[in-house]
């Protein structure tokens, strides 16, 4: 069989992608032969390579591809979701330096353990490690049924999907299999610049198709000036009292703040706060945020995947990246499949760190403490390795032989990493949430959020209980939801249970904290501007202020005399609001200090969350427990199922 281009130069750069993989993950095996580190690298990475590592898990290929799919198919309101950068930098410039300093003083080695330690809860521990794997399995799913159909597609059908699904998923796991952590952070770097030059690639690839900016903006303009066509180039309103976003007729302001919201949940999440406490200094955290993840990403996904969806919003596309690379891959397949691996690594960069996370949560944070307490390190280890099989064997199972179930599991991830906010704030800012306001509330957010998505609907279907709303009701997304019912729980369990069981551990990190934050005068002198401005841009960027931008720039549909800025006003607003969040980034990172470092050493005062029971052997009664009670579950879902006709 005669091989075609297209087929040739996606086999030529996909054998250099994977021989730069192995050979790095070879070399951190070796770096790190003997350590018995598999499962983490705490204090072992380089702060810069962490803070790219942060950068491309937050884009991930989800946002790459979904975000110019939702503008060609919705328009210009999900040109809002490209702000969504600027909340992620600012939760992590708020919470990332005092979540490494609590780390270094507590001696956690993963979210599990520092907030297991910190409420003195094992419940966090088991929501930690199955948030984990709720990335590595349903969460990569999505992105690896999609980068398999689209390797198809560019290949021409000389490559079937699932095939290119399983051959995606082997690259991940021959390289995570061999370097473990260390090599899934340390290639994260390297993987967030292919990332970055994929998106430019992109966005070259569609002004050049498009004919020039100038060009695809008269089509644009065309476009608008067709009445039907009115409903791409606004905000639908602030929110719509409907069954379901389904029924919306286009995004409100209310849905892009809550999607924002759960776009920055990854940020929250036990992958992030895994590389976050791999690093050995806090010294990148303020450029990660600000200049990698707010300044060029924000800047690339603002304008240039929004191009990207622009073009397809021409064609008639609700395909933007795939049918923008198989148009490239006519005349140029050598930047198309260039342009393909880089979002493969951007993929890679969350799934190998996740998968990872996920092994070590349920390995070193569960199994171990609450099963097996003496198991020794290497066996932990080999363990660890089996674990991270069985996961993306469950991965590209779920990708290949369920995809519509991949899809709606996975959706729950970043909705579900979002309820961890509140616990990270009260162990950063906020020492009066208890204990169990913290475990209770997520608890409850994570109930909400699955109940006003689509795999909870189905859920509650299939038990025959049929719930009078929609995905997404109201137009407000299942984070938000789900975050509403988390803070509301928290506030009032806070309000009637005592601190006790945090006290001392509160008063460790209030004394640490004060030691080593302590303001300068420029500082305390701009703290009112920079929050005040922070709310205001958040009104304005991804809140009810969106609307503004239906028209202060010009009228959508009057043509391109009427676009102050020769772009449709929708987009130019978002432009702008970019610029500004990347103002007030910098200006709560650098000038309020939040995300600078002190310089200063951290030593641990406690023993930390690593303490174990004494108990030798198998915690047979702790196995027991868990079989029963998982037994018991399935048990009553089948004769609710049953009772109910289904």
């Amino acid at each position: 069989m005669t091989l075609t281009a297209a087929q040739i130069w996606l086999i030529a750069f996909g054998t250099v992608y994977v021989a730069a993989t192995s050979f790095w993950a070879r070399q951190c095996a070796l770096r790190e032969a003997g350590t018995r580190r598999f499962l983490s690298a705490t204090g072992e990475l380089p702060a810069w390579i962490v803070a790219l590592a942060l950068a491309a898990m937050s884009l991930s290929a989800w946002i790459t591809l979904g975000l110019p799919d939702d503008v060609a198919r919705a328009g210009f309101s999900g040109a809002g979701l490209a702000l969504a950068t600027i909340p992620m930098a600012l939760l992590g410039v708020a919470t990332f330096k005092r979540q490494w300093q609590a780390g270094r003083r507590f001696g956690a080695r993963s979210q599990a353990q520092l907030l297991a330690f910190y409420y003195r809860s094992r419940g966090f521990a088991w929501l930690s490690g199955g948030l984990a794997t709720l990335f590595a399995v349903a969460f990569a799913a999505v992105q690896l049924s999609v980068l398999g159909r689209l390797m198809a597609d560019l290949s021409g059908g000389g490559i079937a999907p699932e095939p290119a699904t399983w051959l995606l998923s082997l690259m991940t796991f021959s390289y995570v299999i061999v370097g473990g952590f260390y090599a899934a952070g340390a290639l994260g770097a390297l993987q967030c610049v292919l990332l970055g030059a994929g998106i430019v690639g992109l966005a070259i690839a569609a002004n050049d198709l498009g004919g020039g900016f100038s060009a695809i903006n008269a089509a644009l303009a065309k476009l608008a000036h067709d009445p039907a066509n009115a409903h791409l180039f606004r905000v639908s309103g602030v929110v719509r009292f409907v069954a379901g976003a389904d029924d919306a007729g286009g995004w409100t302001s209310a849905l892009v703040l809550s999607t924002a919201l759960a776009l920055a949940g990854v940020q929250a999440s036990p992958i992030a706060t895994q590389l976050l406490l791999s690093a050995r200094d806090d010294r990148a955290i303020a450029a990660g945020q600000t200049w990698v993840l707010a300044a060029f990403f924000g800047g690339l996904c603002v304008f240039g995947l929004v191009l990207v969806g622009a073009c397809g919003m021409i064609a008639s596309s609700g395909d933007a990246v795939g049918d923008l690379l198989v148009r490239l891959g006519a005349g140029s397949p050598w930047f198309m499949a260039a342009i393909y691996f880089a979002l493969v690594a951007g993929f890679q960069a969350l799934a190998a760190a996740s998968v990872i996370t996920a092994a070590r949560g349920l390995v070193r944070d569960i199994f171990v403490p609450d099963f097996m307490p003496e198991l020794d390190g290497r066996t932990a280890n080999l363990i660890g390795r089996i674990c991270v099989g069985v996961l993306m064997l469950a991965s590209v199972l779920l990708a290949t032989r369920a995809p519509a179930a991949a899809v709606s599991l996975g959706a729950l991830a970043l909705p579900f990493a979002a309820q961890m906010l509140p616990a990270l704030a009260g162990l950063c800012w906020l020492r009066w949430i208890s204990p169990p306001a913290a475990l209770v509330g997520a608890a409850i957010g994570l109930a909400t959020a699955a109940l006003t998505d689509s795999f909870g609907l189905a859920v509650m279907d299939f038990v025959g209980l049929h719930l009078p709303w929609g995905r997404w009701p109201w137009t407000i997304h299942s984070a938000g939801w789900g975050l509403a019912a988390n803070v509301a729980t928290m506030l009032v369990i806070s309000a009637i249970t005592p601190l006790r069981r945090a006290n001392q551990r509160a008063a460790t990190l209030n004394e640490l904290f004060a030691g080593l934050g302590a303001s300068r005068p420029a500082a305390r002198g701009v703290r009112s501007m920079a929050w005040s401005a922070a709310l205001a841009w958040a009104f304005l960027g991804v809140g009810p202020g969106l609307v503004f931008g239906n028209f202060a720039l010009g009228d959508a549909g009057g043509g391109l005399d009427a676009w102050l800025l020769g772009m449709p006003p929708l987009w130019a607003w978002c432009l702008a609001m970019w610029a500004l969040g990347v103002i007030l980034v910098w200006l709560i990172a650098y000038k309020l200090e939040l995300a600078t470092s002190p310089g200063v050493d951290i030593v641990a005062v406690d023993r930390g969350p690593a303490g174990r029971p004494k108990t030798r052997g198998l915690r047979v009664d702790h196995l027991e427990a868990l079989l029963w009670t998982l037994s018991g579950a399935g048990a009553l879902i089948t004769a609710m199922a049953w009772i109910f006709g289904h």
